[in-house]
Parts: structure tokens; C-alpha cells; sequence
């Protein structure tokens, strides 16, 4: 008969790191001991943590639940207590998000943990995982995506104290490998939009592609920016970039779930009003059904492709420049780095900022930005 018939015993524990941390001992229902760490390195908080845990009849974590079952629905977007958790605080977790990841955990996770209890899923696991995901020829910025995306389970599981160590903080990331998207040369830029007969030889006359085009090397907006455009957030002195356009779940929030503001030039801005002016019988401005829906992405790839290969920009020559029509959101802010405009303007034009950049930017004035964007 064991003479420590504690609920718990708290110890220090020195970790890899060298940082010390508070962890406590428990025996489960076979009587066999257990450790978990409390997260803290203050005595008195890692014993608030034991007590609290024991109210909460979570002193012995649950250990039985698969990889599958904990997994299944982490990231379904009507079910995820994961992602309402992140809504209900202000932050933005768009549904095509959510898929994308809900697809990555179910082709591929769940397939390779299966029923594997979560609480013994060892960091050597989740090591072979990532490997055979590298075997298929991923991209290493593609797989740390996929690693992220899975280390959030395993991070929220901890948190809620449903496992007793979170195995993906020895988990590296690869080399990021991303090939940096090209930009336009000036002649290009000039062939393609200064001149009086460009809009007729080189875009079909297509006014919709063309001003497309036109406004993402003039602002740096996104495609998905562009086709969310609506009337209202167009006036004489800017644009009020709010939403952005998916093709398979229509409008939701921007990249960075802000609001931004873009100045317009007065050649911008009645280009745009005539598009918007055009469309009787919705609000969007690139239309090609009278304003009900955006123009689609395939059709304005096929009109920009078209007028890369008239102006000599072929298929082989844009895969090794590796053009795109995201290429007008880097020429733009290539433009104005090389203009010496300071990069806090760039970061608020573009909408590249964490919460920490926009708070900086709200004392600069829309006509401090209306001259970094006036080339």
C-alpha cells in the first residue's frame, strides 16, 4: 500500500531548453503514474493550474481519443470549437480556409495516424508524416503550410489539456523555396497601357481586363480585391477595400480580415466610374453580366495571357519569369520601393501589416499616400 495518497505531486523540471518548468504526477484509474506539465514557471500558478484541473475532473488527461476522432471535424467550419473560438475573439478565419485545411486533415492526416491514440503520437510520428509528404514532391513552402495546419491540433490539445505534451514544438520547418513572382518591365508596362492603341491590339478592346490590370499596377491589389469591388466603395478621392471575391464561396472578409483605404488618381478613379456607371443591374464594377457578378478568373487569365503573347511575353517566357497577374501587385510595390517611398506607406497600400503596422499607419494622411502612388 503506497503511503502518498496525494491527488498530485508538483516538481520543478529543467526541459531541453533549459527552461524550467512546473510539472505534477497523478496516478489514473490503473493506478499508474502519469505526468503533465502545468505551463508554468511560478509555483503558485502551476498549483492553481493541478486544482483547477481537478475540479474539472481533467487532472488525468483523456488519453483514449484517436488521432481520427479528435481530428475529424477540427477544423470543419460549422463544428470546429477551434475556429468559433477564434471568431468569437475578432479574429478572421475564412470558410475556404477552413476547407482547405479540412481537406489536407482527412487525404491526408487521419489516412496516416488513423486510430492511433492522439496523447501517443511522438514527435518520430509526426516526423515520418512530414517526410512522406516531402516523398510526393510537395513544395517546402507548401508542406510548412501542412505542418502548421497540423501543428495546431496538436497545440490546441495541449491547451485543453487533452494530451500530456504537445510533440510538434521539436518539429522544424523546411527552407522556404517559393519562387518570388516576376515583375513588369517598363516597356512592357508602356506597350501594354500608354499607348493610344493598346487597349485595341493587345486587349481585345476588352475594357473590363484591361482596367483590371490597369488598377492592380496602380494600387497593388489583389485579384480577389478587384473582383469584390463594389459601388459603394468607390469615390472620387479612393477605394475602401473590404472584401474579397472567391469563385466558390463568393464574398468574405480580405486577406488580412482589415479594411483599407487606397487613393485614387483623378485618370483611376474615371476609369473606374465609367465601368461602375455601365452596370444597371448589380453593384459589382467588373462585370460582364451588368454589374450581378464579378468577371470570372479564368476569363481575365485568358485576356491577359492573350495580350502577354501579342506584346511577345510567351508561355514559355512567363513560366520562367514566372509572371502571373499577381506579377501587378509586385511591379506595384516594386515601383515605389525603388521611388525611395518609405516602406510603412508601401505596407498600407499593399495591406501587408499585422495588427501591430496598422496601428502605426493612423496618423498618415490619404494625401501623403495619393503621392507615393502618383507614377
Amino acid at each position: 500500500m503506497r503511503k502518498d495518497k496525494k491527488d498530485f505531486v508538483i516538481f520543478l523540471k529543467t526541459l531541453k531548453s533549459g527552461e524550467k518548468m512546473y510539472y505534477y504526477v497523478a496516478r489514473d484509474e490503473n493506478n499508474k503514474r502519469k505526468q503533465y506539465s502545468t505551463g508554468k514557471t511560478d509555483i503558485q500558478e502551476a498549483m492553481k493550474v493541478c486544482l483547477e484541473r481537478m475540479v474539472q475532473g481533467k487532472l488525468i488527461q483523456n488519453s483514449r481519443l484517436s488521432f481520427a476522432e479528435y481530428a475529424k471535424d477540427f477544423y470543419d467550419y460549422d463544428k470546429s470549437k477551434f475556429i468559433q473560438g477564434k471568431l468569437q475573439r475578432g479574429f478572421s478565419f475564412s470558410k475556404a480556409n477552413a476547407d482547405a485545411r479540412n481537406r489536407f486533415i482527412h487525404s491526408s492526416a487521419i489516412p496516416f495516424f488513423g486510430d492511433k491514440l492522439i496523447s501517443l503520437i511522438s514527435a518520430g510520428d509526426i516526423e515520418n508524416f512530414i517526410c512522406s509528404l516531402k516523398s510526393t514532391g510537395i513544395k517546402n513552402n507548401t508542406l510548412n503550410g501542412k505542418i502548421k495546419w497540423l501543428r495546431q491540433i496538436f497545440r490546441y490539445a495541449y491547451k485543453m489539456n487533452d494530451i500530456p505534451f504537445d510533440p510538434t514544438t521539436q518539429i522544424m520547418l523546411f527552407k522556404n523555396d517559393t519562387e518570388e513572382k516576376g515583375i513588369f518591365t517598363d516597356d512592357e508596362i508602356e506597350t501594354l497601357f500608354n499607348k493610344g492603341d493598346s487597349l485595341e491590339n493587345y486587349w481585345g478592346a476588352d475594357i473590363v481586363s484591361y482596367t483590371m490590370a490597369y488598377l492592380s499596377l496602380h494600387t497593388g491589389l489583389r485579384l480577389g480585391e478587384i473582383q469584390a469591388l463594389q459601388k459603394e466603395d468607390l469615390s472620387e478621392e479612393c477605394i475602401i477595400v473590404r472584401k474579397n471575391w472567391s469563385e466558390q464561396y463568393g464574398l468574405g472578409s480580405t486577406k488580412t480580415g482589415k479594411t483599407r483605404m487606397i487613393p485614387l488618381s483623378r485618370s483611376l478613379y474615371e476609369k473606374l466610374s465609367i465601368l461602375a456607371g455601365s452596370n444597371q443591374s448589380g453593384d459589382f464594377i467588373f462585370s460582364t453580366n451588368d454589374g450581378k457578378r464579378p468577371v470570372s478568373r479564368k476569363k481575365l487569365y485568358d485576356r491577359f495571357y492573350s495580350a502577354l503573347d501579342k506584346i511577345g511575353v510567351t508561355t514559355d517566357i512567363r513560366k520562367q519569369r514566372n509572371l502571373t497577374f499577381h506579377s501587378w501587385r509586385h511591379t506595384f510595390a516594386s515601383i515605389l520601393a525603388n521611388g525611395n517611398i518609405p516602406e510603412l506607406y508601401i505596407r498600407r497600400l499593399t495591406g501587408h501589416s499585422s495588427q501591430k503596422m496598422l496601428d502605426t499607419y493612423s496618423h498618415i494622411q490619404i494625401d501623403k499616400l495619393r503621392e507615393a502612388i502618383d507614377f
